[in-house]
């Protein structure tokens, strides 16, 4: 939290209406949301500034109407804003915006592949606005998870995939109640992939595998 808080500018999105910029900033609000469930009483000077840094960007006017302009990019600047949402955290233009969208079918309508579609149904349960915890399956067996047989195979892109399909499975890494052959497929294709990255060192993936 020390880190995060000493370089929070790096988490600033240099543009708002570019999906691709807003990763740092996203990721940000993930933390600060696992943060604040899970160690309420940890940190709460560096999770206070981590809560003002996000609101502030997340009330830009700019970002909201650019959002209700393009509601195909629902992901991820909304995924930032319900896992602020998550902690109780509300913003009233940002609130407004989602009804307005979800009137006009989104996200439920995106085309995602299927771990986005894990993250993005995570995400509504967790902020509140889905009232039960969903049914992940159908979405995990059209993963990359699911289906690969080699990580020698597999490009970045679905080296991704696999590490959000396990973190939102797992709640981040909570209890791991996972079916065994389930929980053993994810084992053997997580090691050699942490072994390959961790030498070419793309710390990126290491780090989320």
């Amino acid at each position: 939290m020390d880190w995060a808080v000493s370089r929070i500018h790096l988490f600033t999105p240099s543009d708002i209406t570019d999906p691709d910029s807003m990763k740092e900033s996203t990721e940000l609000a993930l933390f600060y949301c696992l943060g604040k469930l899970w160690h309420p009483s940890t940190g709460e000077r560096e999770l206070a500034a981590i809560r003002e840094h996000l609101c502030q960007w997340l009330s830009d006017r700019l970002l909201i109407q650019w959002l209700a302009k393009c509601p195909s990019h629902y992901s991820p600047s909304a995924i930032a804003y319900l896992a602020l949402r998550a902690t109780g955290q509300r913003i009233a233009a940002f609130e407004d915006l989602l009804r307005r969208l979800r009137s006009a079918g989104f996200p439920q309508c995106l085309e995602l592949t299927p771990y986005r579609v894990l993250e993005l149904q995570y995400v509504l349960w967790k902020s509140g606005l889905a009232k039960r915890k969903p049914a992940l399956g159908p979405h995990f067996r059209a993963s990359s998870l699911a289906l690969a047989r080699n990580p020698i195979y597999l490009n970045e892109s679905e080296v991704y995939s696999i590490t959000h399909t396990v973190i939102y499975l797992t709640d981040f890494a909570g209890p791991c109640n996972l079916p065994p052959p389930i929980r053993q497929r994810a084992l053997d294709m997580v090691r050699p992939l942490l072994v390959h990255f961790r030498r070419a060192g793309n710390w990126d993936i290491t780090g989320e595998l």
